[in-house]
């Protein structure tokens, strides 16, 4: 039996619920129901996210400030800033997650 992971990050983008599951992609598998894993977001990546709208996105760098941050207020996910989670899962696919989101954090359960 494999022990649960736990990754505590900031939440920078709200959501509507206090929790979401799903499967982790990178950038270049992208699909609807998907949660994208990104170290940062370039201007070339905005067009495909807007396209297939991520159920949320966690990502290793940047600031509040950033344009991840605001694409993600745009599209009304979460955002969530966790270095270690991305460095670790930034290009494995289909990997179950959940995020339960408590107050200004975002708690990521693999």
């Amino acid at each position: 039996m494999n022990k649960e992971e736990i990754f505590k990050g900031e939440l920078w983008s709200k959501s509507d619920t206090n929790t979401i599951s799903g499967k982790i992609c990178d950038i270049n598998n992208l699909n609807v129901e998907s949660i994208l894993v990104i170290d940062y977001i370039l201007p070339i990546h905005y067009i495909k996210i807007y396209k297939n709208k991520p159920i949320a996105i966690i990502i290793g760098n940047g600031t509040i400030l950033s344009h991840a941050t605001i694409i993600a207020r745009e599209l009304r996910i979460p955002l969530i800033f966790q270095p270690s989670f991305v460095n670790k899962f930034q290009h494995k696919d289909n990997i179950e997650i959940k995020i339960d989101f408590i107050d200004s954090w975002g708690y990521i359960f693999v």
